[in-house]
């Protein structure tokens, strides 16, 4: 149920074209309201950008903070291009409270990695744990509006690694 300006309102199925999604609402009357959504902006499409740039690293990594534009779905791309010391590392995404500025972890990799490679990994609502359709692993875990990338050492040999990733 939805509530617009004092009006009761009630979701009805939404019909739609290729260039709209509109949302059809009927108020306690029984008379529709049709809330247009032209699709092309931020929530309609791919987010894709960089965590973390190719660099060698000796120690846990953390990204700048990310925005989550309305995603459901974060797929986090590891690109392992150097590994001389066996060193090895595990991915984990960590959510920022917006009041107190902290970070709390909602998804560690199953698994740490030392080898080059890529690995894939694909969070979102719904999703069965394990290593479904190409991924490295896939977890049911919701991002939220402001999250990073956090890289986790587990000793200090030198390991080469990209971290980008997409939202959809």
């Amino acid at each position: 149920m939805t509530i617009v300006r004092g009006v009761v309102l009630k979701a009805t199925p939404d019909t739609f074209t290729e260039d709209q999604y509109p949302t059809i609402l009927t108020d306690a009357n029984g008379r529709q309201i049709t809330i247009a959504h032209n699709s092309g902006g931020a929530q309609d499409e791919n987010i894709e950008g960089i965590a973390l740039a190719s660099a060698a690293r000796t120690a846990t990594a953390n990204s700048a903070d990310l925005t989550n534009h309305n995603g459901d779905f974060l797929t986090i791309f590891v690109d392992v291009t150097v590994d001389p010391a066996t060193a090895s590392i595990t991915p984990s995404v960590q959510v920022k409270d917006s009041i107190s500025g902290s970070y709390h972890t909602v998804w560690t990799a199953a698994a740490a990695f030392a080898a080059v490679g890529t690995f894939v990994y694909q969070l979102g609502p719904g999703l069965l744990a394990g290593a479904p359709g190409g991924y490295t692993d896939a977890e049911n875990v919701v991002v939220r509006r402001t999250f990073r990338v956090v890289m986790t050492a587990a000793d200090a040999g030198s390991i080469t690694y990209s971290a980008d990733y997409t939202l959809n």
